[in-house]
């Protein structure tokens, strides 16, 4: 190995056997060779991501370099653990790091991100929508308290919620072996090669999610603020409301259209998330 490491031509040759073959051993490696090995695929296999995993003191220069260092907890030590990035007690444990922990996590935080850019996008455009309607004269319908908590305590916690409880498969009856894993109506590397895809699908459904903004804020806008400039909403004492009450309807309209979209989305309903749900819309 050191050899062939000497040489470009011979690099080459052993990038292209390691990707290309199922399984590749090298022996009686040292671990700067070990982290050689990692550093030569991450330099010539373009578009491809490294993980290394190990147990112990000499497999720590090669969990460094991986892009993805995962450590085993033995009884040689902890120090390949302390230097990686995720630790697991055995290693069989890895498929479900990476199949059940790994890729639920990147689709619920690419949801969470669209989230937080939409409903940024939709309490905006009906703010837009309004400052058309009034020549941009400044008027503000909403309290500048609402404005400052609209993204802090009204909209954020369900996307909380969602992170911590949604589980698109069930890895209690998935995840035990690799035969209950069989059983799953679509294979785990179908929807691991979907994750794959993950920033291409990330910018088709942040284009799709910014067309919903637009149109969210529009039917919003158009429903409550030209229903109370006609007198189609009248007051107690026969009036017609203020832009204040148009603020005020605007607001409770886009928190109910939030939770409503994150409650679609949610696919492991619960008693204790359908609890945290209702109270964080209320």
């Amino acid at each position: 190995m050191a050899r062939a490491l000497e040489k470009p031509e011979t690099c080459e040759m052993m990038t292209k056997i390691a990707i290309t073959a199922h399984s590749v051993i090298l022996y009686r490696s040292s671990p700067s060779q070990k982290a050689d090995m990692v550093n030569l695929i991450k330099k010539n296999a373009k578009g491809m991501k490294t993980l290394a995993m190990g147990d112990g003191a000499n497999d720590v220069n090669m969990i460094i370099q991986a892009h993805v260092g995962v450590g085993i907890l033995s009884k040689e030590g902890n120090q390949a653990s302390a230097f990686a990035d995720y630790s697991i007690p055995e290693y069989q444990h890895l498929r479900r790091l990476l199949f059940w922990h790994g890729r639920p996590f990147g689709e619920r935080l690419m949801n969470a991100v669209l989230w937080l850019v939409s409903n940024s996008m939709i309490f905006s455009i009906c703010i837009f929508y309004l400052n058309l309607n009034n020549g941009f004269s400044g008027q503000q319908p909403i309290e500048s308290m609402v404005y400052a908590l609209i993204n802090v305590n009204m909209t954020p916690l369900v996307i909380l919620f969602y992170i911590l409880f949604e589980v698109d498969l069930n890895n209690h009856k998935y995840a035990n072996s690799y035969e209950d894993e069989l059983k799953m109506p679509y294979s785990m590397s179908a929807l691991y090669k979907n994750t794959s895809v993950h920033m291409s699908r990330f910018y088709i459904s942040f284009a799709a999610f910014v067309l919903f903004a637009f149109y969210t804020g529009a039917v919003i806008f158009i429903i409550f603020y030209m229903g109370i400039s006609e007198g189609g909403i009248l007051g107690e004492n026969g009036q017609t409301q203020d832009l204040f009450s148009y603020g005020v309807i605007t607001v409770m309209t886009f928190v109910v259209v939030h939770h409503v979209h994150v409650a679609f989305m949610m696919r492991s309903w619960t008693i204790v998330y359908a609890i945290l749900w209702i109270v964080s819309m209320a």
